[in-house]
């Protein structure tokens, strides 16, 4: 296993990674706080560098991204701002279209065992949460 770290909108430090063999992108709390475009620079980075691999990426609802976060409880002691949300995985391949969605499911799905609120919540909004997402390319 290689670990690097690096700036996803560039790409000198993907030159470090074996490009021979599948890569594997764990991108969590991550997009959020990236615009569409900056979004859609980093995808198409990984899939551009890289021959084959999978993305698994949080995905946060559009709902959740209307007040920039301040009333979310991780960033609003912070500076820190949402800037882009999705309905859809789809919104990832249409950005990058060497992605396959291969997966989405919701949080409210895991949510829902614990409790007759968090199952109000999955069954009455299953959308407002954030999702987890699997991609495919090459």
């Amino acid at each position: 296993m290689t670990m690097v770290s690096g700036d996803i909108l560039q790409t000198d430090w993907m030159a470090q990674i074996p490009k021979d063999k599948m890569v594997i992108v764990i991108a969590e709390g991550l997009f959020m706080y990236f615009t569409r475009e900056e979004t859609k620079i980093a995808l198409q980075n990984l899939v551009t560098v890289f021959p084959k691999g999978y993305l698994l990426s949080e995905m946060m609802c559009k709902f959740a991204t209307k007040d920039k976060g301040k009333h979310h409880d991780t960033v609003r002691s912070t500076n820190a701002q949402f800037k882009w949300g999705t309905d859809s995985g789809d919104e990832f391949v249409a950005l990058a279209p060497r992605l396959r969605l291969v997966e989405e499911n919701s949080f409210n799905v895991v949510m829902k065992d614990f409790g007759l609120r968090c199952k109000l919540f999955a069954t009455l909004f299953p959308k407002i949460n954030n999702r987890l997402a699997v991609f495919q390319w090459g």
